[in-house]
């Protein structure tokens, strides 16, 4: 018998008693070959042990929520570009990340993004949109009306657009829980009025979230357990092309039949978008009647619409929340910021409610708006980028090509170089021009903290819309009330994915004593 006959013998024995395990063999060695070929392609740089080798490291940390923590002590360890995956890497280095997200960067969308799909019928948003071209092309045809300068948008668009759920949040406050001295849940409270401001921006009428206090549709009971999903899986580079495959998404995704959540709304948008092509100037002056103005087709419409619900509802709530924690629990900063609203009402240069442009005189409220975007960015890590076939130089090391990078926003926002030793303490003073290094210096400072929000070719579009929401709100809400923390000891419940997540943020409202 010759050697090979000997072989094929053992080699049918195994198959015969143990065919599973046999089969196994070869999945071992492409995932033992796999890894050793990721760890050796970015060996140069530095992070934790197993990010080198596998995805677990990372996906358990965002699975955990605990990135806030996380994300600093990277920072704080490796510097501004560490490791955290086979083909991942994590720059907190703000002149890379600006760099990288150019208008004219050979950088394109990491597939990453394909987890933001949720379309049954296979159709992407601009976000999702993986073509850059293609990109560029229908975010311009966007970007118009989500800046208010689209057709049948004038020039107080949003302020209007705003104002509108400003005095149906008051009224809520007023009647609801400060007359009967009930305490307010924030978290909710804040999403919907974000959520009834986009629905008003959108497609010229707000939910009624706010009105009748509650989650109509139960949207956000879908995205409280969606977000945690999303980001873990995104996370997770060998499983995001099956998340995101159009198998899984027919198999799993929303349907217009579904009677709550994001299928629901799919619903709604796709009756309203049928409307507006069937009578193009039935409604005016919403975003929706400048995209069919602008060209967009009926399914471009759709797809963006849902999107800008996703992408704008509960994230512009984030910052509504953590600025407001830092606020009502710094006295100092409360009572210096109550003071100038005060003298601006007794000096008649405010309306009621406040507009844009008068909120941008207001300079300490400026500051803190500023300051608590910086502490709690509304992302902790941004959206990764993938590195041109040729490769890049970065922080001064070699990047090989198809490398994703994800900007560390966190490390971004706490730069000791840009904000001074107590980077980690909320002080807006340091936004005051008298205790910057001068205008050059905060101009720095404040390019900084755009960053928040993209920059470049992925800037978010509405990102307008959003600081005219936080320019606002502030006001409105210390013009008519006073606020203190319901559970000093423990006044919210924090998580952290990519993006901050605040639940269970209750306060207690008493009625402003008017001094003007």
């Amino acid at each position: 018998m010759t050697l090979l006959e000997t072989a094929l013998l053992h080699l049918q024995a195994a198959w015969d008693s143990h065919p599973y395990l046999l089969l196994s063999i070869p999945l071992v060695l492409y995932l033992l070959v796999s890894n050793v070929k990721s760890y050796f392609k970015l060996r140069h740089f530095n992070g934790p042990l197993w990010a080198h080798f596998t995805y677990y490291w990372f996906v358990s940390k965002v699975f955990r929520a605990r990135m806030l923590n996380t994300l600093q002590e990277l920072s704080d360890k490796y510097g501004p570009i560490c490791r955290v995956g086979p083909n991942d890497l994590l720059v907190g280095d703000f002149d890379e990340v600006v760099r990288i997200n150019g208008v004219r960067s050979p950088y394109v969308k990491s597939d990453w993004y394909t987890t933001i799909r949720f379309d049954v019928d296979g159709g992407d948003s601009v976000v999702s949109l993986m073509d850059t071209a293609e990109h560029d092309v229908r975010k311009a045809k966007l970007i118009k009306g989500y800046e208010g300068r689209g057709r049948g948008q004038d020039k107080g668009w949003m302020d209007k657009v705003v104002d509108k759920q400003l005095v149906e949040l008051v009224r809520l406050l007023r009647e609801k829980y400060v007359k009967q001295g009930r305490r307010i849940n924030w978290t909710d409270v804040v999403r919907y009025f974000s959520v009834d401001v986009t629905m008003e921006a959108l497609m010229g009428e707000a939910w009624g979230d706010l009105q009748t206090d509650s989650d109509i549709h139960k949207f956000f009971e879908m995205s409280d357990y969606s977000v945690p999903f999303m980001h873990t899986v995104g996370s997770w580079g060998s499983l995001r092309w099956l998340t995101s495959s159009w198998w899984f998404i027919r198999k799993a995704g929303p349907r217009v039949t579904d009677d709550h959540g994001l299928g629901k709304f799919i619903g709604i948008v796709k009756k309203e978008v049928a409307k507006r092509f069937s009578d193009p100037e039935a409604k005016k002056g919403d975003m929706l009647y400048d995209w069919v103005s602008q060209g967009l087709t009926p399914r471009e419409c759709e797809l963006d619409l849902v999107l800008g619900v996703i992408a704008s509802a509960d994230t512009v709530a984030v910052p509504m929340r953590t600025i407001f924690l830092y606020l009502i629990t710094s006295p100092l900063v409360y009572a210096k910021l109550k003071a100038e609203i005060t003298a601006a009402i007794k000096a008649g240069t405010i309306s009621e409610p406040i507009t844009n442009q008068e909120a941008l005189k207001l300079p300490y409220m400026q500051a803190v708006i500023h300051e608590g975007l910086r502490m709690m960015p509304i992302s902790a890590f941004g959206f990764p980028k993938r590195v041109p076939s040729k490769g890049d130089m970065m922080c001064g090391q070699h990047v090989p090509g198809g490398t994703d990078i994800f900007p560390n926003n966190l490390a971004i926002q706490r730069s000791k170089k840009v904000f001074g030793d107590d980077a980690d303490v909320f002080q807006p003073e340091r936004w005051l021009i008298e205790n910057t290094r001068g205008a050059e210096h905060r101009s720095l400072m404040v390019r900084h903290i755009e960053v928040i929000f993209g920059h470049g070719r992925w800037q978010c579009p509405g990102r307008m819309l959003a600081w005219v929401e936080l320019n606002k709100i502030f006001v409105e809400l210390l013009r008519n009330f006073d606020f203190q923390v319901a559970n000093p000891r423990d006044p919210w419940k924090l998580s952290v994915y990519s993006s901050v997540c605040v639940h269970e943020f209750w306060v207690n409202a008493t009625e402003a004593k008017q001094q003007w």
